[in-house]
């Protein structure tokens, strides 16, 4: 099960127990409820109905049903601009975010070629695998 019906469901157990952690994997040191004080705070139907990632790209239909059941998971979490959109964020930030500042750390935003990161291997042109690049 994916898409639209798994949301549903989701959206069923919450309506059941809106204070039940959505993060099981972090209880029982922080328990994450699917929805902030018990009441789903869905998004306003015009905003939905504009709404879009900050590529431009569509939101998914599953995501358009969680968000016309509630905002408040993601607006903890920093997912939208004071006037609604959804923020831009780099994945180490939005991993931060979420996970905490080790984590975050661990997806670099900008990725350096992989024969940078390992640093000088052997090659007649100092590249890892002896062929000359452009890449700088």
């Amino acid at each position: 099960m994916h898409g639209v019906p798994l949301t549903e469901k989701v959206i069923a157990a919450a309506r059941r127990d809106p204070a039940a952690g959505a993060l099981p994997y972090l209880l029982p040191h922080v328990n994450v409820p699917w929805v902030e004080g018990g009441v789903a705070n869905p998004m306003d139907e015009a905003l939905l109905a504009d709404a879009a990632f900050p590529s431009g790209r569509p939101l998914s239909p599953s995501l358009r049903a969680w968000l016309a059941y509630d905002i408040s998971l993601l607006e903890r979490h920093k997912w939208f601009t004071p006037d609604g959109d959804f923020a831009p964020r780099p994945l180490d930030q939005l991993v931060g975010d979420e996970m905490g500042d080790f984590w975050g750390v661990q997806y670099p935003f900008e990725f350096a070629p992989v024969y940078k990161q390992l640093g000088p291997e052997p090659g007649q042109d100092g590249t890892p695998n002896g062929t000359a690049t452009d890449r700088s």
